[in-house]
């Protein structure tokens, strides 16, 4: 089972409050669409990359059933003063600002565990019978 961090501040953090403003929901409900579009990037887009998905799939990755370009717009736009929001634009790349300090350590232990297992494929493979 995977999991991210979540940290307290969230639900007060001046980007959840703008944010939730901007597409008229309660900060609770904003917060519930934010994990789960972590927890769908987990799975579909681990390094955090949302590039090739169009705003729709975002949405859908959501789980907002409303406009998913006000969806995806506000969570560009929430950052202060010209600093990122929850979505960032990066050399034409559409990511979630700040992924890998939060799942850096999960993709990491992903990975090792992804060659651990081929080695042990490997090894049973060649084992005579």
């Amino acid at each position: 089972m995977a999991w991210i961090e979540s940290h307290q501040n969230l639900q007060r953090h001046p980007k959840t409050l703008r944010a939730a403003a901007k597409l008229g929901v309660p900060v609770p409900t904003l917060i519930g669409h934010l994990h789960c579009l972590w927890w769908w990037c987990l799975d579909f887009a681990e390094d955090g990359d949302l590039t090739g998905f169009d705003h729709a799939e975002i949405a859908q990755a959501a789980m907002w059933d409303d406009d998913a370009t006000a969806f995806v717009n506000a969570l560009l736009q929430c950052g202060q003063a010209n600093r990122p929001g929850f979505l960032e634009m990066n050399t034409g790349h559409l990511l979630i600002h700040d992924w890998s300090d939060y799942t850096g350590r999960l993709i990491e232990r992903r990975k090792a565990d992804a060659a651990r297992k081929r080695a042990v494929r490997r090894t049973s493979a060649h084992r005579p019978s």
